[in-house]
């Protein structure tokens, strides 16, 4: 239904930006990807860390934990961007949930626009009373400490695509969509900046830190561009069955450390996914649970662990950034 959608808007009203189409394609409200569907795990599109392994949100619920208590901060309130199906913050809440005080003194707040995926977010954490909805960064006061946690949320950010000064645009050939325009591509993320700014106001206003794990590059954008469409777990016809597929573009770390300094925040150094999981004591974690398992869980487990941290897999693709209160103490793995 989208994909004629987009041609008749174009036919209209002429070529669009490929923020535009991403916009479109993720968002729609009627027929849009993350709006109508549940996209995680292995009946989805793909799979997140947390769907993976469940010692990977323990590792950044210790984290938390962590920056909280040394912080000094009497009250907590956790913010998730893009809580997916809340798989992550069940296993932030679990591994949390014996440090004193913690669950007291917190409130948790999952910015999410997908009805369908707030549906599955509260069927997974209906134990905890303390869990509130927001559509964006913008809804929540900057009146108490901050914890802001985002993990595969920032490349799912509709992206502009640029040749030089002039933006790459998306236009028909005959009834087939394509892009208009050729040569090196430069991508910015508009959405990204707004992030920067909702986050150092959330920060500066009350205190804490934001934690982003994200693939992404940490220098200059790949020539050919990084938008690309993912269905089924294998990559997919940008063009084919729009609002059916995902739509990514990698993190650009650089400009994005940039922009939270200009916000005013402290930015950190980045670390690859495998050196802050291992830095957190991911191995230690892994070898408590292996002991306790069968031979198949234990292959389970380190099947697991390998795509956490392996080099070859989502150890070194994917980073991990955090940007703290410019007089705020320094979080843990950065060091």
């Amino acid at each position: 239904m989208l994909d004629e959608l987009v041609k008749t808007l174009i036919r209209e009203s002429g070529p669009i930006s490929v923020a535009q189409f991403m916009q479109l394609a993720l968002y729609d409200p009627k027929y849009g990807y993350y709006t109508t569907r549940e996209p995680f795990g292995r009946g989805g599109d793909f799979t997140t860390a947390p769907e993976i392994s469940q010692v990977f949100g323990e590792m950044i619920g210790l984290w938390i934990a962590d920056y909280w208590v040394r912080s000094g901060a009497h009250k907590l309130r956790l913010i998730e961007c893009g809580p997916g199906r809340g798989t992550l913050m069940q296993d932030i809440l679990r591994a949390t949930s014996n440090v004193p005080e913690m669950h007291a003194k917190m409130e948790v707040v999952l910015v999410e626009i997908s009805p369908r995926l707030i549906e599955l977010q509260q069927k997974a954490l209906a134990e905890y009373k303390f869990i509130t909805w927001q559509p964006d960064l913008s809804a929540i006061p900057a009146d108490r400490f901050n914890v802001i946690i985002g993990n595969e949320f920032l490349d799912a950010l509709p992206i502009h695509q640029m040749i030089g000064d002039v933006e790459r645009r998306i236009g028909l050939h005959g009834d087939e969509l394509c892009f208009i325009g050729k040569g090196t591509i430069r991508e910015e993320c508009p959405g990204a900046s707004l992030i920067a700014r909702e986050c150092a106001r959330l920060i500066l206003g009350g205190g804490g830190v934001c934690l982003f794990i994200d693939y992404g590059y940490a220098e200059t954008c790949p020539p050919e561009g990084t938008l690309q469409a993912v269905k089924s777990h294998k990559y997919h016809p940008l063009f084919d069955n729009i609002g059916e597929a995902d739509l990514t573009a990698l993190v650009d770390f650089a400009t994005l450390a940039a922009e939270f300094k200009a916000a005013g925040l402290l930015p950190s150094s980045l670390l690859t996914q495998g050196l802050f999981l291992e830095r957190m004591q991911v191995l230690a974690r892994h070898k408590r649970l292996a002991e306790r398992a069968t031979a198949a869980q234990k292959a389970e487990l380190d099947s697991a662990l390998e795509r956490l941290i392996s080099p070859t897999q989502m150890g070194t693709l994917f980073k991990v950034f955090c940007a703290t209160h410019p007089r705020g103490i320094f979080p843990h793995g950065f060091e």
